[in-house]
């Protein structure tokens, strides 16, 4: 099991595809976490602390054939984990989720469940005429689950051109789809805002607009149909379905909908809505826990339309995601209550300006002298970017069940105590 925190480039297609081909098992951390969230995660998916996490220097020196200063032998680094190189069930990668509820999980995948939604996924956007070699811009960090299946390893596998960064800029963004000729793009919901501004003439090439990791406003898809004359299509899954299970059909699919089933996933709704899927794409299970059964449920709420196309109507879970990336409420209020002059703490998703933020509700000690910007920054120094709180409300006590769980519902409803400026309208993770 080796851990890896690289950016998008030549190095992390080239680092994961090599420990797959050794037969080991990729633990895959996102690039903007700091060091010690890094080393939680590692330990979590039970990552060799011998080498310790690959980064930049180490991926160099493994793509020339080298040990990385203070390693041991490559022979002895690179052997298999659990099962022999052609057997599909062994564990290929290793994301994190923070599943329905709480701190985030290591989320096992096998290589097959891998492969299947790569094959599974490359069938449904052939439906929009999405075939071998087409110039294709992925902006979204490989180290998501979402960026790995379908922004890397469904485009290698088809030929494709892929065009990516480490950080996401509007202009350099802009210039790619002008220089390469970009076919198809894969987005995130904020960065179709950025879209519906862009010049029609950078894009010119475009056909098709693929958005993930979470709900896209259908005005705004439809505003960048109009501007750039280009389909929009959303998709939908989770972490631990490798992660598409739904993807619309170019021409066919409202611009609400996340679309239809792949090909071999099966799903059904609860009383209320409660969507629960199956197929060959489902994770193992999350490691240290017992394997999943047949039916994974999603802990997201739904509904078909008269077509057999999905519509997500609501979320069950407590998961906050911010611009695509999830964030675990448990973990802020970790956080929060470390600080000395904080006696409690929880936190909730706020739509700040039309993107989903963690709020947090703050119970102040007595007599303490505490305000909304020394609480942002005090979480902001201890968490990756995408974590930060972007809103404070000082309570004065945290509602909760008799079980001691907090009423989050009731937290919802509270209108705000104090504004504070939104965003930025940079789509990155900031």
């Amino acid at each position: 099991m080796l851990a890896v925190q690289l950016p998008n480039s030549v190095e992390f297609a080239a680092v994961i595809l090599g420990i797959s081909q050794a037969g080991a098992t990729t633990s895959l951390i996102g690039p903007l976490l700091r060091d010690h969230e890094a080393q939680h995660l590692a330990a979590l998916a039970g990552a060799n602390a011998e080498v310790g996490i690959i980064r930049m220097a180490q991926a160099r020196a493994l793509i020339q054939g080298k040990a990385p200063e203070g390693w041991p032998p490559l022979s002895s680094v690179a052997r298999v984990d659990n099962a022999v190189t052609d057997r599909g069930d062994a564990l290929a990668f290793i994301p994190f989720s923070s599943g329905t509820t709480g701190l985030q999980k290591a989320v096992g995948l096998p290589g097959a469940s891998v492969s299947a939604n790569m094959a599974q996924f490359a069938a449904a956007i052939a439906q929009s005429g999405v075939g071998e070699h087409t110039p294709t811009m992925s902006p979204l960090p490989f180290s998501h689950i979402y960026g790995l299946t379908a922004l890397l390893l469904t485009p290698l596998m088809l030929g494709h051109h892929i065009v990516t960064m480490q950080r996401f800029e509007p202009a350099l963004f802009t210039r790619a789809h002008r220089n390469h000729d970009v076919k198809l793009t894969f987005i995130a919901p904020p960065l179709a805002r950025v879209l519906a501004e862009a010049p029609p003439e950078d894009f010119a090439a475009l056909e098709l607009i693929i958005s993930g990791a979470d709900h896209l406003d259908p005005a705004v898809a439809s505003a960048v149909e109009q501007r750039l004359s280009a389909s929009v299509i959303q998709g939908y899954g989770m972490t631990e379905t490798s992660p598409v299970t739904f993807v619309g059909v170019r021409g066919k699919t409202p611009p609400d909908s996340v679309g239809f089933p792949l090909p071999g996933t099966r799903f059904r709704l609860g009383a209320h809505g409660e969507l629960s899927v199956a197929g060959p794409q489902l994770m193992r299970g999350y490691l240290r826990h017992a394997p999943i059964g047949e039916w994974f449920d999603t802990g997201d709420l739904a509904r078909v339309g008269e077509h057999g196309e999905l519509y997500l109507i609501g979320r069950a879970k407590d998961t906050i995601k911010y611009k695509g990336y999830q964030v675990a409420p448990a973990e802020l209020e970790a956080v929060l209550t470390q600080h000395e002059a904080i006696a409690d703490a929880a936190v909730t998703e706020f739509d700040l300006n039309g993107t989903e933020v963690p709020r947090a509700f703050v119970v102040r000690t007595p007599g303490a002298a505490l305000d909304e910007s020394d609480v942002i920054d005090f979480v902001a120094a201890r968490v990756a970017p995408y974590k930060k709180v972007r809103v404070v409300d000082f309570v004065d006590e945290i509602p909760r069940s008799a079980a001691g769980k907090i009423l989050r519902t009731t937290l919802r409803d509270l209108p705000r105590a104090s504004t504070f400026p939104g965003p930025p309208q940079c789509p990155g993770a900031e």
